[in-house]
């Protein structure tokens, strides 16, 4: 069975806080960081 979860999250478009979250979420889900899929919204007021 499939495990769905959603997180809002905010950060820095920057490597380094991409690096930083990929590897918390790394720490937390181990093998199933393979599964993991990310979904970009563009939050900027600009739009």
């Amino acid at each position: 069975m499939n495990n769905y979860i959603g997180i809002d999250i905010e950060i820095s478009n920057t490597p380094t806080a991409l690096k930083n979250l990929y590897s918390k979420l790394k720490k937390t889900y181990k093998k199933e960081i393979e599964d993991v899929v990310f979904i970009y919204a563009r939050n900027d007021s600009s739009c």
